[in-house]
């Protein structure tokens, strides 16, 4: 019964996310049909990939189609969409393992880093000048 009601969701999610790219497909002006449609495509993966290996944590897949779905429309020329597109990756490396432990080395790394270069350009300026 399980199984049944996890295929018959992710069907669904496939269908209407089909049909929203099959909107852009027939009308490239209608551009934001792939916004629906990523985000409807990306939850049917979550689903299949879960009620194929039960107990596998999949979520992570949302936002890696989110952010492949704001990276097309930044590729198609919305040049606004490379925002989203980013701040996607942010929960998207903080939900993924291997990401996860890349990330408590590489983040506090980088505020060191940014902090040494703040501290070191400031050494250049010299208060008293006019």
């Amino acid at each position: 019964m399980a199984g049944e009601a996890t295929w018959g969701g992710a069907l669904f999610l496939l269908g209407a996310g089909f049909g929203f790219a099959g909107v852009y497909a027939a009308d490239r002006g209608q551009w934001w049909a792939l916004i629906p449609g990523g985000i409807l495509l990306s939850l049917a993966a979550v689903a299949l990939v879960e009620g194929l290996f039960p107990g596998t944590d999949a979520g992570f897949l949302l936002f890696l189609g989110l952010a492949l779905t704001f990276g097309l429309l930044f590729l198609l020329g919305h040049r606004w969409a490379l925002w989203p597109a980013l701040g996607v990756l942010v929960p998207l490396g903080l939900g993924s393992p291997p990401l996860r432990g890349f990330l408590a080395y590489a983040l506090p790394l980088a505020l060191i880093l940014s902090g040494g270069y703040l501290f070191w350009r400031g050494l250049g300026r010299n208060p008293q000048a006019k």
